[in-house]
């Protein structure tokens, strides 16, 4: 389950989407939502589940004039200001997050996440954040970005006055029952402050990274992997069926456009089983596709770590789990599946080709743009192949 943005007339609003222990998130209207948040515990979000006359379970505020999810976010783990809202003013390109220049696009659940029936509640432990601008999109790890935030907070004292008492007032607004306009309020004070110490890098600057640099502090910058909620589809068949059906889906827009070009590009229009390279030309598009290892209609994860560039044939293969993909650092092999059994030895022969260690030339150079070993891993949480031996 996460909260997702989506448009409604000129403003955007958000929703619950999805299911989390066996819940779907239109059957708890009225359930009103928490934060857990490590080291800090239980925060009021004063935001309750509405499904009005759509249906649809949106987000809706107990207190007049309270800051949406979104807001309360951003506030949080010492983001921009972001906006509510699509219009084609939003810049383009990295970074994404500047101050009024993104929407957060969806919050995820960590799969530990509580929904507790007897009091109507949503205890959302956060995974991660999705931000997002007019082109581009960003994955931001809540724990590893929130403890950048409290290291921050523990050494505030090594800033400059004005921005050590900015810096204070936030984690003091913490100290409350809720995340709310203290919180949101105070993280503006600290972007403030800052445009007046270095105007010219708060441009387009992420606090956190100027704070970390006045303090002299180097965060961990390896990659960010959300932690994704889980999937709930009972027998393994319909699992196999859902999760190649799903992967599938279309017409997802220019989001979709994007996540397709950025693999191919990333994998030099290559497939990453068996080497084909097919790329585009100015009469003829890219041979090769941009396939999803969790299914996006499941998962909404859009981003490289969860994409793969396969020829048709594989990427038939591995929708079909006949072929996998295994990761056993620093190596990504192609393993066959007991499903192969499921053919003639002619074409199981034919299929075993392509078996074995994926060479390094065949995936993308960046590292953080390869197969996420973690959406891998929870893949064949989901399809047990190894029910078909």
């Amino acid at each position: 389950m996460h909260v997702g943005f989506r448009t409604s007339g000129g403003r955007g609003e958000y929703e619950l989407v999805g299911q989390h222990d066996g819940i779907h998130a239109a059957d708890i209207p009225g359930w009103t939502l928490l934060w857990l948040i490590p080291s800090i515990g239980r925060r009021e979000t004063n935001l309750w589940v509405d499904p009005g006359q759509s249906g649809k379970p949106r987000l809706r505020a107990l207190v007049r004039n309270w800051p949406q999810i979104g807001r309360q976010v951003a506030a949080l783990l010492l983001m921009p200001s972001p906006v509510r809202t699509r219009a084609a003013t939003l810049p383009e390109g990295l970074p994404v997050t500047r101050q009024d220049g993104y929407w957060l696009h969806r919050v995820g659940f960590r799969e530990d996440s509580v929904l507790d029936v007897s009091a109507e509640e949503v205890e959302i432990r956060p995974a991660y954040v999705e931000a997002r601008n007019a082109s581009d999109s960003t994955m931001i790890g809540f724990e590893k970005r929130w403890a950048r935030v409290q290291k921050v907070h523990q050494l505030a004292t090594g800033l400059p006055p004005s921005l050590a008492e900015a810096v204070g007032g936030h984690q003091q607004s913490l100290d409350g029952p809720a995340v709310g306009m203290p919180t949101v309020q105070a993280t503006r004070q600290i972007y403030s402050v800052l445009a007046d110490i270095r105007p010219r890098a708060m441009a387009s600057a992420d606090a956190l990274d100027v704070l970390e640099s006045l303090l002299d502090v180097s965060p961990d910058m390896s990659p960010d992997i959300p932690i994704v909620d889980e999937i709930a589809m009972g027998d393994i068949e319909g699992r196999l069926r859902a999760a190649s059906d799903l992967r599938l889906a279309k017409a997802r827009g220019h989001t979709s456009r994007l996540f397709s070009q950025q693999v191919r590009e990333a994998y030099n229009h290559t497939c990453a089983f068996c080497g084909l390279r097919l790329p585009s030309g100015p009469a003829v598009l890219s041979g090769v596709d941009a396939a999803h290892i969790l299914a996006w209609s499941e998962y909404d994860l859009d981003v490289l770590g969860n994409g793969i560039c396969l020829c048709k044939n594989h990427h038939w293969a591995f929708d079909q789990a006949i072929l996998s993909i295994q990761y056993r650092h620093p190596i990504y092999r192609v393993e066959a599946t007991p499903r192969i059994e499921l053919y003639d030895r002619e074409t199981q022969a034919e299929i075993l080709r392509s078996v074995g260690e994926i060479p390094p030339s065949r995936l993308p150079s960046n590292v953080s743009s390869r197969p996420s070993p973690t959406y891998l891993a929870k893949l064949y949480t989901d399809i047990d192949v190894t029910a078909f031996s």
